[in-house]
Order: C-alpha cells, then structure tokens, then sequence
C-alpha cells in the first residue's frame, strides 16, 4: 500500500471511521441543539431546587412565605439565580396561600430517563411551562 492507490484507500478508510463515529455520537448523544436544551433545562430543575431550599430557609427563619422571589436575593445564606438562564425573566413565583407557594420554569424539552437526567419525580416535566406546588413551612 505504498503506491497511490493504497494511500488513496487508507484516505477513504479513514474518512468513513470519522463520519461513522460522527454519526453514531449523534445518534448517542443526539444533536448539539437537544444537548444544549437538556443542559439548560438541567440548569432550570438546578436553580428552581436552590429556591425551594431557600424557600424553606426563609419559612424557618421568618415564619411566612416571601411575596417575591427577590426578597430571597437579599438572604445572605445563599447565592440564588431567580431568571432562567436563556431569557433572562424572573422565574415565576406565586404564593397560593399562606402555607403554599409555586415555581415555574419554562422547559425546552420533556425530562426522562433517556436524556441521562437524574431528575427526582417531583422536578419532571413536559416540554413549555411547568409549575411546581410547594410547601415550605411542611417538614
């Protein structure tokens, strides 16, 4: 394989190992765009979980729901990131009553088992919004 043609041969060989293993990543992983989506969603269920934990702190140490999610970015317990990451809007928040509360997200993409998210039952979701009922003050 010294000649032209065997160097024209391991060439092509080698090109069909690239595209082949291109092609089975995409397959594995998918395309660039849904790793994108499924790292920001992952980012999303991450800052939603920090606010709920920080909701529970503010509950024990205050004794009431905060009316905003901004009254938590005064807390000097911890750093909290109250937009998404994309848009940049406050993550939406609502007190249902004294003793509840709601987080809502906007999701690129459904959560699952096949995206290789460990997402705990409670923070799945569809694709679009998804609030999440919380309760605080409940230990």
């Amino acid at each position: 394989m010294s000649g032209p043609g065997g160097r024209r041969l391991v060439f092509y060989l080698s090109f069909a190992v690239v595209v082949l293993a291109v092609g089975a990543g995409l397959v594995v992983l998918g395309p660039p765009a849904r790793a994108r989506a499924r790292r920001l969603d992952g980012q999303r269920v991450g800052d939603l979980r920090n606010l709920s934990n920080a909701l529970d702190h503010y509950v024990d140490k205050r004794g009431a729901l905060p009316r905003t999610l901004s009254e938590l970015e005064g807390e000097p317990w911890m750093r909290l990131r109250i937009t998404d990451p994309v848009t940049g809007q406050e993550y939406r928040y609502r007190v249902l009553d004294e003793h509840r509360c709601e987080l809502c997200g906007t999701f690129d993409a459904a959560s699952g088992p096949e995206d290789g998210s460990r997402v705990v039952d409670f923070w799945r979701h569809e694709a679009g919004e998804k609030c999440f009922e919380l309760r605080p003050d409940s230990k």
